[in-house]
């Protein structure tokens, strides 16, 4: 209540609850007031720590998709505490049936990505790779994959189940192989070519709608699922560099993009994005938007060319969906037509074969590096599709392998790709 009178004091009229889930404006304003509430929270602790002791380090850590509808604006957080401060990704589904659906474990990895590329470079960032009820070890090496494929470069544990609590062994046999997986990931400016997803202030603050804002908080899964490198960064950061040759735009995310800001890039826009109304649907030509119960967004105008489900033109690509609504029966026609429309025009690794292996692929001085999670429970049957001149297997242990692949239920597996 306090909070919604001093917000009603700032814009001149009394301002109800209800009003902020009707205004767009209003919403925006109070997830600003809670912003600043929370930076000036922190800036206080920090004054108060270093008065204590000038060398203290501090640590926050962030929630599952954290971004200013949190209260949390890295920017203004690092401002008060310094680039040392030690962050922690957001993590979340804390059950196995949560974590079991592929596109859970693609959205961790995706999160984890954009927290990364949010933080300074400098910036400690590590995961808490936290145990749940039921998890296995291969639910646990999955979770810490992820996070060193997205660029984290620390990892603890938390036990949350009693009966582990003393148990930091319960993955001793596998600490070798975490160990090379920090050795060939874990620094995000090296991942090549992914699909950069971006993430803006717009974004950031969400939807006025409670139910848009849950949806909207859920990075764009489906490049992941088909077996295509994605990426989400943060506009105007460290990541946001312009060099990815890929770019998509989903969701609320279309408020902050200019179509001049495009250049030579391929640009792939999703249903979400069309939904906002925003004006690139203007600059590209589109009108008459509408969505169907089966979450198929139609659309007018535009000099686009349908291809299988999605639609292209020399340098854009729609995927005419809102992926949380596609029905199971047409998400399979629907992912492989992602692939092959999408996969023809990216620069890294592309998973044929069967769905559900999230790759990310790492360019190094001298070789490749490239990291594959079976996202089920069931092996799958793959070949890996390499552009360039680098684009000859081996294991780990360096020895040639074939193209085609069979990963084991959960598997997580390193590829190494050189020029010979």
């Amino acid at each position: 209540d306090n909070c919604l009178e001093e917000l009603s004091k700032k814009v001149g009229k009394r301002i109800t609850r209800e009003d902020i889930v009707s205004d767009q404006a209003l919403h925006n304003a109070w997830i600003e007031a809670k912003v600043d509430k929370l930076a000036s929270m922190w800036n206080i602790l920090s004054h108060k720590a270093r008065q204590i002791n000038s060398k203290l380090r501090l640590g926050l850590m962030v929630r599952w998709g954290g971004e200013e509808r949190d209260g949390i604006d890295i920017d203004k957080i690092l401002a008060c505490s310094g680039s040392d401060t030690l962050l922690r990704v957001g993590e979340g589904h804390f059950t196995r049936n949560e974590f079991a659906l592929p596109e859970s474990q693609a959205i961790e990895y995706l999160s984890a990505s954009y927290h990364v590329s949010w933080f300074p470079p400098q910036t400690k960032v590590w995961s808490e790779t936290t145990y749940f009820t039921g998890i296995t070890q291969e639910d646990i090496l999955k979770k810490i994959a992820l996070a060193l494929g997205a660029g984290v470069q620390e990892l603890s544990y938390c036990p949350c189940v009693t009966e582990w609590i003393e148990e930091q062994n319960f993955l001793g046999e596998k600490l070798e192989f975490v160990k090379i997986l920090g050795d060939s990931f874990s620094n995000a400016g090296s991942i090549y070519q992914p699909i950069a997803i971006l993430r803006t202030k717009s974004a950031g603050y969400g939807d006025r709608s409670p139910l848009r804002r849950i949806r909207d908080r859920q990075p764009f899964p489906l490049f992941s699922l088909v077996g295509i490198c994605a990426q989400v960064i943060r506009q105007n950061h460290w990541c946001d560099t312009g060099s990815q040759k890929i770019l998509a735009i989903t969701g609320r995310s279309v408020w902050d993009f200019n179509i001049e800001n495009l250049g030579e890039r391929h640009l792939i826009l999703d249903g979400s994005a069309l939904l906002e109304d925003a004006p690139l649907n203007a600059q590209l030509g589109l009108t008459n938007i509408t969505k169907t119960s089966d979450g198929r967004v139609n659309f007018s105008g535009g000099n686009f060319i349908k291809d299988g489900l999605l639609y292209s033109s020399s340098n854009i690509t729609i995927i005419p969906y809102v992926w949380q609504d596609v029905p199971e029966s047409l998400l399979n026609q629907l992912l492989y037509d992602i692939r092959r429309v999408i996969g023809s025009k990216t620069l890294s690794v592309v998973v044929e074969g069967d769905l559900y292996v999230l790759p990310v692929h790492y360019r190094h001085n001298d070789y490749d590096a490239i990291l594959l999670v079976n996202l089920t429970h069931t092996p799958r049957e793959i070949d890996l599709c390499l552009k360039g001149t680098r684009t000859y297997l081996y294991d780990q242990g360096g020895m040639p392998i074939d193209k085609h692949l069979i990963l084991a239920p959960d598997e997580v597996r390193i590829v190494i790709v050189r020029d010979s």
